[in-house]
């Protein structure tokens, strides 16, 4: 809403003819107010308007054939391009979409929420983004470029979360959130897993000592395993674990 609009040339310009013929025109026609600066070498001309644009408004800016270079040669064809000013602040969505469910595998879950505009960095997000039930290691962080909120923690697999917007989050230019927005998120469950801890890395077979009647295993998810074992000669056993 602030940002300055840049003019490059290849060649030096007339400062005159450039700024006579220069506009940043709203969707009604009107010239947008505003100061210019040149660089030394008369190649680069930056305008900045006078007030913030109108959020969402359709902007015009052109060059017409009668701005010169120093030599007074018109450029080659008139300039125009077109663009949209930045929206109120909004929720855009969120990384995974709430409706496709949270991954939590490992038990810990991250959700991106995605705004229309930039955040103001200043601002204790954790006091702006509330999620129930609460997470005991909850992260809540703006995102480098700032238009987004990471969250991350230790969510239950199976579980539904709210995840709530306070109306007081503020973007670049002060525009705020204006009501709280309610997400709710449901974490999927934890994919079944069969886990051996003593198996040796990429080993297919466990060594079980004669005596040993209990065999540790980590199993999620899962309502019955069945397992077989054999007894093995000592050969057969050093050969499968080399076999990948």
């Amino acid at each position: 809403l602030d940002t300055p609009f840049t003019l490059t040339f290849n060649q030096p310009m007339d400062r005159a003819t450039v700024e006579a013929d220069f506009g940043l025109v709203d969707s009604t026609g009107l010239l947008v107010p505003g100061s210019f600066a040149w660089s030394e070498s008369d190649t680069v001309l930056t305008f900045q308007p006078n007030h913030l644009l109108a959020r969402g408004g359709l902007y015009t800016l052109r060059l017409s054939e009668g701005a010169q270079g120093l030599g007074g040669v018109p450029i080659d064809s008139p300039f125009a391009s077109s663009l949209t000013a930045m929206p109120e602040l909004a929720l855009a969505g969120t990384e995974p979409a709430v409706e496709n469910g949270l991954n939590v595998s490992g038990g810990y879950g991250f959700l991106t929420v995605l705004l229309t505009t930039p955040l103001r960095p200043d601002q204790d997000f954790e006091e702006t983004v509330i999620i129930t039930p609460e997470l005991p290691d909850a992260s809540v962080n703006l995102a480098y470029e700032r238009d987004r909120i990471y969250i991350s923690g230790s969510f239950l697999p199976n579980a539904e979360y709210t995840v709530r917007l306070l109306p007081q989050l503020t973007d670049e230019w002060g525009g705020r959130l204006g009501s709280a927005i309610e997400l709710t998120v449901r974490t999927l469950p934890v994919n079944p897993s069969f886990t051996i801890p003593i198996l040796q890395v990429g080993a297919n077979t466990v060594f079980v000592p004669g005596g040993e009647t209990t065999l540790p295993i980590q199993a999620v998810n899962l309502h019955r395993v069945d397992v077989s074992f054999r007894p093995a000669a000592m050969q057969e056993y050093l050969t499968t674990l080399t076999d990948y």
